[in-house]
């Protein structure tokens, strides 16, 4: 079999060859330049304010991501009766001893179509113990995808930009999603191919999320999803605290204020636009929260950033903004006048 993944020259590439000469080379794998900062949108909750907050990003579980065939072990032929042996008898498991003619037996039942409980305990087992030690943490190169911020947010969240340089983690990647119509499985023959190929497949019905994907790798065993399982009172949370510094920018949605402002030129600063705002407009829980993010973040003293919608235009400008504190819950909102403009906006 030859396989071959690798990172080099800012360039990534996957390609897959079984000996019978079928290849697996999901469409258009441009080789593409690596980003140099990626982006993670949130809505505004109390898991994406204590994210913010506390400087965490959540390693993910497959069976958590929203797209049901993300990350699939039906992308995996478990065709190989010695990696499957080693597998069932793995130490950290109380497994029974699995002989090695059983585990050929099953694999001929499946190679003639017929259901094998044995083979799925097997591929249950592996994603387990893979993603015991592996989150999925799902970034992207574009901070102003309208679909993104309407169906993560609504326009009303947030997006945050990371340095991921930065991180401080053990972390793998980035890698970017290959988008591809094409998922025939490929033989289990070793973890690292196996886990890269079905962490990194997507149908092309996704493409425009433009996602990079780093595998973030923990020292302890981390809590697994309750679907079928026993929880382990050893296991640890999916949050991986990250450098401070690696947190670059924060950028505001549309209607992260108030879709029905209107912005008016200040006396005071006579070369801005402002709008004054008021929190306690929202629901009380809401505009605590919407004050911690905007506090947060004047805090850090990193740029700040609002997305505007133009409807005549039907498109999104990110703008530069600055924020001052009148009293609690109260703000001035001031950008240049260049930006309603759309002149020098940032995007």
């Amino acid at each position: 079999m030859d396989k071959e993944t690798y990172v080099a020259n800012n360039r990534w590439q996957f390609s897959y060859q079984e000996d019978t000469g079928y290849s697996i080379i999901p469409s258009e794998p441009e080789l593409q330049k690596l980003p140099e900062t990626l982006f993670k949108y949130y809505s505004v909750s109390d898991n994406s304010l204590s994210a913010l907050t506390e400087f965490y990003l959540y390693g993910s579980h497959p069976e958590q991501l929203n797209d049901p065939l993300d990350c699939s072990y039906e992308l995996l032929k478990f065709d190989n009766a010695s990696f499957i042996y080693n597998l069932m008898n793995h130490g950290n498991f109380s497994n029974p001893d699995y002989p090695m003619h059983q585990i050929e037996m099953e694999i001929e039942c499946q190679k003639n179509n017929q259901y094998s409980h044995f083979i799925k305990s097997a591929k249950n087992l592996f994603k387990d113990l893979i993603f015991e030690k592996l989150g999925i943490l799902s970034l992207t190169s574009s901070v102003k995808n309208e679909l993104m911020w309407s169906y993560y947010s609504n326009h009303a969240g947030f997006c945050l930009e990371y340095d991921y340089y930065q991180f401080g983690l053990n972390a793998h990647g980035p890698f970017p999603i290959n988008y591809s119509d094409d998922f025939s499985p490929i033989s289990v023959n070793n973890n690292y191919t196996s886990v890269l190929y079905m962490t990194t497949l997507k149908t092309k019905s996704w493409k425009h999320e433009k996602e990079w994907r780093f595998l973030l790798e923990s020292e302890q065993l981390m809590e697994l999803p309750m679907v079928n399982r026993m929880k382990r009172s050893n296991s640890t949370t999916r949050k991986f605290r990250i450098n401070p510094h690696a947190l670059k920018s924060v950028t505001f949605g549309a209607n992260f204020f108030n879709k029905e402002f209107e912005w008016e030129t200040s006396l005071e600063r006579p070369k801005a636009v402002t709008v004054k705002m008021d929190l306690k407009k929202f629901p009380l829980k809401l505009s605590e929260h919407l004050e911690r993010i905007i506090d947060f973040s004047l805090k850090l003293g990193i740029p700040i950033y609002l997305m505007l919608l133009i409807p005549q235009q039907a498109q999104l400008y990110r703008c530069p903004i600055e924020i001052v504190k009148l009293a609690r819950f109260n703000y001035e909102i001031l950008l240049s006048p260049t930006c309603l403009n759309h002149e020098n906006e940032e995007i």
